[in-house]
């Protein structure tokens, strides 16, 4: 899933946004990858934007920047001209999928996806804009 050439190829593609939290102190704290297109995971949302990922440093969890990171996406979002954002989150990651719907995102379908030889269910959620 992470390695050079897959982040590289991530970084070159058009349709795809990283944003980065920066702390003076420790450096990179949360990012954000955003994608569009073909770049998406899955084509079933149309004028769409995918966030594929939110991710903070469990030292700065409930600080806000997981809001600040969605406020973000949502912005692309509708600077894309995008009528929905919507997200795969893993079936048992109870903490993200009630972030989700505090911001009004609700389920629209599932997806396996393997992770190694561990297939995992994850949960597709939707926010119409």
């Amino acid at each position: 899933m992470f390695g050079y050439f897959l982040q590289s190829a991530e970084l070159k593609n058009k349709n795809t946004y990283f944003y980065f939290i920066f702390d003076d102190d420790h450096g990179a704290v949360g990012y954000l990858k955003l994608n569009t297109a073909d770049a998406q995971s899955e084509n079933t949302f149309k004028d769409a934007l995918e966030i594929e990922r939110i991710y903070i440093r469990h030292a700065f969890q409930n600080q806000g920047l997981g809001e600040i990171l969605y406020n973000l996406a949502k912005t692309k979002a509708t600077l894309l001209g995008k009528k929905q954002v919507w997200l795969g989150v893993w079936e048992y990651n109870q903490t993200a999928i009630t972030f989700y719907q505090h911001y009004g995102f609700e389920f629209a379908g599932s997806r396996t996806v393997h992770l190694g030889d561990a297939p995992q269910i994850d949960l597709l959620m939707v926010k119409h804009l």
